[in-house]
């Protein structure tokens, strides 16, 4: 069975791939298991970018598009996630 693909979801998770702030995100969601595999041949665990989009929608300080945050927007950001992966690991 095919996966339901929520667009607005994965629009708001688009990152920039030379954004270290966006590359620390996408690590930060690694750490927290908001993983799927990859569709390429290698089918790697990669962040589930709809996953971080329909959080950032939902929980976000700022309820917009990661590519919408300015770096400080970016940092507080930054610093849920880490939140996030504290209480996951505790």
């Amino acid at each position: 069975m095919k996966e339901q693909v929520n667009y607005t979801h994965l629009r708001a998770g688009r990152f920039n791939s030379t954004n270290q702030q966006h590359l620390k995100i996408l690590s930060l969601c690694k750490q927290i298991g908001w993983v799927k595999l990859s569709p390429t041949i290698t089918r790697k665990p990669v962040a589930d970018i709809e996953r971080l989009g329909a959080w950032i929608l939902k929980y976000g300080h700022i309820k917009k598009r990661l590519l919408d945050y300015s770096p400080a927007e970016t940092t507080k950001l930054i610093n849920q996630l880490e939140k996030v992966l504290e209480h996951k690991v505790l």
